[in-house]
C-alpha cells in the first residue's frame, strides 16, 4: 500500500496494472521474470502472459480466476464500489470481515490462532486506495472468461490454490487448458494458503521453481 494511489477510478484497470509489471521489469533492467499473481494479481498475471509472452520465464497463478470470481455479481460489485465510495477501506474492511473469499475456515483459523496476523492483514487492506476498490470491482465483475486464451500460454506454468478457496475449480480448468501446466491444492490452505498452510505453500512453490530450465 505504499505505492501511488490515483484518485479517479477510472485509472484502475487489469491491462493498466499488466502494463505496470512491465514498467516494473524495465526499471529494474530485468528482460524477463517468473511472474506470480496471487487473487486479482493472477488476473494481471494472466493479462502480463497473455500480452506480453516473451517477457514471461515461468508463470504462476495462485489462488485466482480465469473469469469472474465465483459469487462476485454486478450487483455485488455495486454494492462493495458504493461502500468504500461513501466509507473508506475501514468499512470494507468491517463489512468483509466474515464475508467473501477470505472466509474461509483456513483463514478463520490463521486469523484467531495470531491476532497479529490479523491485525497486518486490516492494516494491508486500509492501505489500499478507495478509488481502486471502486473501479476493479465493477470491472471485475464484468470481465470476459479467458480460459480458452489461456491455451496460448507456452510458458511453464503451476497452477497453486488453497483447497478451501473458492476458486479450486477454476484452478483445475485452467490447469488443464495450458499445456503442460502443474496443478497444486494445497491442503489445509484458503484464499492465502501462503500464510495458511505456509509449509505445503512453499513445498509446492519452491518445487516448481527448482525445476524450472537454468539460465
Amino acid at each position: 500500500g505504499e505505492s501511488g494511489k490515483p484518485d479517479d477510478p477510472d485509472d484502475y484497470s487489469l491491462e493498466r496494472m499488466a502494463a505496470d509489471v512491465l514498467d516494473v521489469l524495465d526499471a529494474l533492467g530485468w528482460r524477463e521474470a517468473v511472474v506470480l499473481g496471487h487473487s486479482m494479481g493472477g488476473m494481471v498475471a494472466q493479462e502480463v502472459a497473455l500480452t506480453f509472452e516473451e517477457r514471461v520465464t515461468a508463470l504462476v497463478l495462485m489462488d485466482t480466476a480465469h473469469g469472474v470470481f465465483p459469487g462476485l455479481t454486478p450487483e455485488l460489485a455495486g454494492l462493495g464500489a458504493a461502500l468504500v465510495h461513501d466509507g473508506g477501506m475501514a468499512a470494507w474492511v468491517e463489512a468483509t470481515r466474515d464475508a467473501g473469499t477470505v472466509a474461509s475456515p483456513a483463514d478463520q483459523a490463521a486469523r484467531t490462532a495470531d491476532p497479529a496476523y490479523a491485525a497486518w492483514c486490516d492494516a494491508k487492506t486500509l492501505a489500499c486506495a478507495p478509488a481502486m476498490v471502486e473501479g476493479m470491482l465493477p470491472a471485475m465483475a464484468r470481465r470476459r472468461d479467458r480460459l480458452r486464451e489461456l491455451v496460448q500460454v507456452r510458458r511453464p506454468t503451476l497452477v497453486l490454490v488453497g483447497e478451501e478457496d473458492v476458486v479450486v475449480d477454476d484452478s483445475r480448468r485452467m490447469a488443464a487448458t495450458i499445456k503442460g501446466a502443474q496443478l497444486a491444492v494445497v491442503a489445509g490452505g484458503g484464499h492465502s494458503p501462503q500464510f495458511e498452510a505456509p509449509d505445503a505453500w512453499w513445498a509446492a512453490l519452491s518445487g516448481f521453481l527448482a525445476g524450472l530450465p537454468s539460465g
